[in-house]
């Protein structure tokens, strides 16, 4: 179930459905027949082919359009208004209401919005964005088109499309949308609120099908479909009523920081600047005209590259760079000489041009522009966002990659997953631009539209700061983007408050850390050694993306692990590759003035020497250089790259670590019975779950039978927020009990001794207060 919104919509879609689309009867008066085919056609004659330009506001334009039309068209067009305000839930009803009282007002004898139908303008269902509000004309001229195609159906296939939601979705997406994407899918999720989602951002039903596509085999290369099927996995969990903006399921497929404030004062006060339209709006708006002049000449079959060259060309362009515009033009021209092939530039610019999903679009066009020498994978998309300039401007602005990861810095915004298409990297660009605007709006900053967006992002991480700032602020501002954080003592606390743990302890590691830059966590399993070193390794780094994680196993090798040859995967020949040290180091060493984090999970678990190679000599000498098996050139380890092991005791069958890497690393232990871990399941109990706090004294119980700190049972087992009676049964008899008898297998009459029953206290179940036992 999709229907996330107030049941009121959907009924209210129940009669747009029944009486104007199936029986071509007025939604508002049941003895007027307006949803006609000459109607549809003259609302586009008076509305599409008639556009009105200027600073006047919407509604007086609108008035001027329909001056001329029939009291059915006006009508009509007031009902098409209806269904498009049923959308927004950033404008007052009051004013939805007044919208079409004022297009109703010049018809002869003026229809009245029903009582029951104008209450439903009080709600909405989505933030549509500020595109759908701003650009009314071009969501209204999609509907528009919209219902001249379906009228001309007749009432059989219109019967057939109303009952088959894919079908609908196929006609819908047959009509031109002119950028009317958001009315689009809005229009699919009213009529059908059971199959398609309460979404009107083709961008986020992108992220989530990309992001969550492990919840659900996808049955479908449809988006909706996927999402569909998304939603059935995730109901197991949350219900039918849930939607994908909860505050629970949100952070899974977009994820926000926690450093928004501060990103949007500065931006507050770069965007107060006189200056900032002709800086960074005004010359931008020139350039894509140029642009959407070739796309014009291409879809009329004009002089399209010719309109190219003086597009990237124009005196004011500096939004591509000089060498990439020289071999553009001269692969066009190249392009246009070939005989009995396809011009691979004009079938690019078709691509891109065309009238699919944005998604699609640019994956085409990066397929036709292979042959294109002018960089990697980001110049590309680069070019790709330059040319949907063309298309609006104010929707598609220009993608640079290096600003947007700076800005997902400032943010704490997670970036795109490092595998990730170019398509979903400018998708995932325009999403952050969005909540960028949302992030500032929530904060009383209105940000026009998405190029106002991006150049405020250019601004922040690139330009210099305006010269009528003091010097003080100018101070202020660069410190700030350049990655300044708070001292350590002072947010040490907060990281400790959510650990469970005692500051002086994380204090204690961050000093054995910045000595030697390795240590190893050690102690049994279930200790919290991976959890914690994974959460401090985040708050050394102040990024996610500054953390490399990996995992030692008994085949791990020195190829796996530094630098190997591998099959390519066309499977001729090998080539030689990092491994994920090498990539660690090389991403530390080009980024000196932050720190870098490589956490090695289970470390004890490879064959140590020989996965670490000349690796041993680096690690205590990290101002030397060595040539590395295989390469010639010479290798250190940045000072910038630290190192965080951890180390199961508990395993036998695990070599115990050699001398040489002893005293490589300083070792910090994660033992049940001594700090940090002492203590630690009853502070989690106290705070999470009080009324389960013995469970903290059933686990020490059995730690002091078992007689053997490297095989404790470690706190983690317990440490979930469902944690409830029942769980704790389940846990302890299939987790807890099986590992116990592991390690008594020698011993299996003592086993007994540790069921949940003889370890758990008497008094908890006769109405006295637990009280932790001495």
């Amino acid at each position: 179930m999709a229907r996330t919104a107030e049941p009121a919509i959907y009924e209210a879609m129940h009669v747009v459905r029944s009486k104007g689309l199936l029986e071509g009867n007025s939604v508002f008066n049941k003895s007027r027949f307006i949803w006609t085919l000459p109607n549809f056609l003259e609302l586009r004659k008076w509305f599409i082919e008639q556009p009105l330009e200027g600073p006047e506001p919407y509604q007086e334009k609108l008035q001027l359009q329909l001056r001329d039309a029939s009291d059915s068209a006006i009508q009509l067009m007031a009902e098409l208004h209806f269904i498009h305000l049923l959308v927004p839930i950033t404008m007052h009803g009051k004013t939805k209401r007044e919208l079409i009282s004022t297009i109703l007002g010049p018809m002869s004898n003026p229809a009245i919005l029903p009582d029951g139908l104008g209450s439903v303008l009080d709600h909405g269902f989505i933030n549509p964005g500020m595109f759908y509000t701003t650009r009314r004309d071009v969501q209204i001229t999609y509907l528009i088109e919209f219902g001249a195609a379906w009228t001309q159906l007749e009432i059989d296939e219109r019967k057939r499309l109303l009952d088959d939601p894919w079908a609908f979705k196929d006609m819908a997406y047959g009509v031109p949308t002119k950028s009317a994407y958001a009315q689009r899918d809005a229009l699919l999720h009213l009529i059908f609120p059971d199959h398609f989602e309460a979404i009107v951002s083709r961008e986020h039903k992108q992220l989530i099908a990309k992001r969550l596509a492990s919840l659900a085999a996808p049955s479908s290369e449809d988006v909706d479909r996927q999402l569909l099927a998304i939603r059935k996995a995730l109901e197991k969990n949350y219900g039918e009523a849930f939607t994908f903006y909860d505050n629970e399921i949100e952070p899974r497929w977009r994820g926000t920081g926690n450093a928004w404030p501060q990103f949007v004062e500065w931006a507050r006060r770069i965007y107060a600047d006189p200056s900032f339209d002709t800086k960074e709006r005004t010359y931008k708006l020139e350039v894509a005209a140029a642009v959407a002049d070739t796309r014009k000449a291409l879809l009329n079959a004009g002089d399209w590259r010719t309109a190219l060259g003086s597009a990237l060309k124009h005196p004011r362009n500096n939004l591509t760079d000089w060498r990439m515009r020289d071999r553009v033009l001269a692969w066009v021209e190249a392009q246009a000489n070939t005989v009995n092939q396809e011009d691979a530039a004009e079938a690019a610019l078709r691509a891109l041009w065309s009238e699919e999903d944005l998604a699609p679009r640019i994956d085409e066009f990066m397929d036709h522009i292979g042959s294109l020498d002018i960089g990697g994978p980001g110049t590309r998309l680069a070019l790709a966002s330059f040319l949907l300039l063309g298309e609006e401007v104010t929707e598609y602005p220009i993608f640079r990659p290096s600003p947007f990861a700076r800005a997902r810095d400032l943010t704490q915004t997670p970036s795109p997953p490092k595998d990730a298409s170019p398509t979903e990297i400018y998708l995932s660009a325009i999403d952050f631009l969005d909540t960028f605007i949302e992030e500032a709006s929530t904060r009383g900053l209105t940000i026009r539209d998405r190029l106002d967006a991006q150049s405020l992002v250019w601004s922040l991480v690139k330009s210099e700061p305006p010269t009528n700032w003091a010097a003080n602020e100018k101070a202020r501002f660069e410190s700030w983007r350049g990655g300044a954080v708070e001292p350590l003592d002072s947010t040490l606390p907060a990281l400790a408050d959510s650990l469970y743990l005692d500051v002086g302890f994380l204090e204690r590691v961050n000093t054995l850390l910045a000595d030697k830059r390795q240590v190893i966590f050690q102690g049994p399993p279930g200790t919290g050694k991976t959890y914690v070193a994974r959460e401090f390794a985040n708050f050394l780094t102040g990024s996610s993306d500054n953390v490399t994680i990996v995992q030692f196993h008994p085949s791990y090798s020195y190829e796996d692990f530094v630098q190997g040859y591998r099959p390519n995967e066309d499977g001729d020949g090998f080539s030689l590759r990092d491994g994920p040290l090498l990539r660690a180091a090389k991403c530390a060493a080009e980024d000196p003035d932050s720190t870098h984090v490589l956490i090695i999970d289970e470390i004890n678990r490879g064959n140590l020497a020989k996965v670490f190679g000349e690796l041993y000599y680096l690690l205590e000498y990290r101002t030397s250089e060595l040539t590395l098996q295989y390469s010639d050139e010479l290798f250190r380890l940045p000072k910038n790259l630290w190192i965080i092991g951890t180390m199961n005791t508990a395993d036998r069958s695990i070599a115990i670590v050699d001398g040489a890497l002893r005293r490589r690393f300083y070792f910090v232990p994660f033992f049940p019975d001594q700090p940090p871990v002492d203590g630690l399941l009853d502070r989690w109990l106290a705070r999470n779950k009080p009324e389960l706090a013995w469970i903290g004294d059933v686990v020490r119980k059995a730690n002091t039978k078992l007689r053997d700190r490297n095989a404790a049972v470690g706190p983690s087992h317990f440490m979930r927020p469902d944690l409830d009676e029942e769980w704790v049964e389940l846990i302890w008899n299939h987790a807890v009990l099986p590992y116990i008898e592991e390690q008594l297998f020698a011993e299996p009459e003592q086993v007994r001794e540790f069921s949940l029953e003889a370890l758990r206290p008497k008094n908890i179940t006769d109405g006295t207060p637990y009280v932790h036992a001495d």
